[in-house]
């Protein structure tokens, strides 16, 4: 059996989305026949040094973590090379076919892909993200720019053991640059979703539309410094719902930031939110697990995202997670999401048009037939990377 390991800033086994995206990716791996390893860190500050076997219900996929770090000493030595992961490398590459680098440090990546290639062990970079270094003091900024550019325009394309994209423009950049590719957007398991599954939507009085916004829309420090850095444009949201409040009986939930942080970006927003008192609703953070019940209960889920290279690199994993779990998305027509207009439950609304598709959501007139639960199913991939990774 071929050994597959991933590595990468996610926390294992379900705490952030890059963790959820590695898991159904190691889920492909596994059907094709590999035994896979996730290695992730740990921010609880359980783990003082080495690497640590993670305890979870998925038996044929070992979790495993590094201590996240913590200073700055930590900070460069995990930008050059964690010495703990170079050591593992080396002592097992015997067994190893694959290395995958989810989103790695520039320099480790070098390192590794110098160090395992002489081995004859693949080394295969997975970009899911064009990191903006904006919002950051001049240092940082430096740093964040370079990691970014060497890892994405040079590292990810050495050799010839192709790169995993997550959107249709990265995939665009290393095709034209005779690279070979796998586009694998956020991916879930159909089947473990099902346990998860509500059976009877609670309603709310006279059935009022209820709509959910789940997510971090921006980092709320890098934002109040610069608002280019901000990802979601959920304010455009809510000065939408604020032009229909007063024309329709609704109920917008957010889930994933405070009110207070919100008015800490958009302080001019106040009078909004009062305004609309009894139709909208922050709930902060919640664990994923509720999170997954909670999303269920909406008659849609809805995010807006700018025409940005961070967003062009990127795949909006909530519209594969609400579309997995049977709810609608509405969310604006970017260029990487276009293809995904032929799933059911999908709504793409054009530039300005939001006010527009809210309110025909709010009439009863986007026709959907029924969402398509399995359209996001990692096993719809697996002739995909089976043909990539030539197994």
């Amino acid at each position: 059996m071929k050994k597959f390991i991933y590595i990468g800033a996610f926390e294992l086994p379900n705490k952030n989305a890059a963790a959820q995206r590695v898991v159904a990716n190691a889920k492909i791996f596994r059907a094709l026949g590999a035994d896979v390893e996730l290695i992730g860190v740990d921010k609880g500050g359980d783990i003082e040094d080495g690497i640590s076997k993670i305890e979870s219900e998925l038996s044929h996929i070992q979790f495993k973590s590094i201590s996240y770090p913590k200073s700055k000493k930590d900070w460069l030595y995990y930008l050059v090379g964690d010495k703990n992961i170079i050591e593992f490398l080396k002592t097992n590459h015997k067994d190893l076919d694959t290395v995958f680098l989810y989103n790695y440090p520039a320099i480790a990546s070098l390192r590794i892909k110098l160090l395992l290639s002489c081995l004859g062990v693949r080394v295969i970079c997975d970009i899911t993200e064009w990191y903006s270094p904006e919002g950051e003091g001049f240092i940082f900024k430096l740093i964040k720019w370079f990691d970014t550019t060497f890892r994405i325009r040079f590292v990810a394309s050495m050799g010839d053991d192709g790169v995993i994209t997550t959107s249709q423009f990265m995939s665009d950049f290393y095709t034209k640059k005779g690279i070979r590719v796998l586009e694998l957007p956020t991916l879930y398991d159909s089947v473990n979703l099902n346990r998860y599954k509500i059976k009877n939507k609670p309603k709310t009085p006279e059935n009022k539309k209820k709509f959910i916004y789940f997510g971090s829309p921006f980092d709320v420090e890098r934002a109040i410094k610069a608002r280019s850095t901000i990802k979601e444009r959920l304010d455009l949201l809510i000065l939408a719902f604020n032009k229909l409040v007063k024309l329709y009986d609704f109920k917008f939930d957010i889930y994933g930031i405070s009110k207070n942080e919100y008015l800490r970006v958009y302080p001019e927003h106040e009078d909004i939110i009062v305004s609309l008192k009894g139709s909208l609703f922050f709930y902060g953070k919640v664990e994923h697990k509720l999170l997954l019940l909670k999303i269920q209960e909406y008659d849609y889920t809805v995010f807006l995202r700018d025409l940005t290279l961070v967003n062009l690199a990127g795949f909006p994993s909530k519209m594969a997670e609400s579309i997995s779990l049977g709810v609608p998305v509405i969310t604006n027509e970017l260029p990487n999401l276009k293809k995904y207009s032929n799933c059911n439950g999908v709504f793409l609304c054009k530039k300005g048009t939001e006010l527009e598709i809210l309110e025909s959501a709010l009439n009863d007139k986007l026709e959907c037939s029924g969402v398509d639960t399995s359209f996001f199913d990692y096993k719809n991939y697996l002739n995909k990377a089976r043909l990539f990774l030539k197994l």
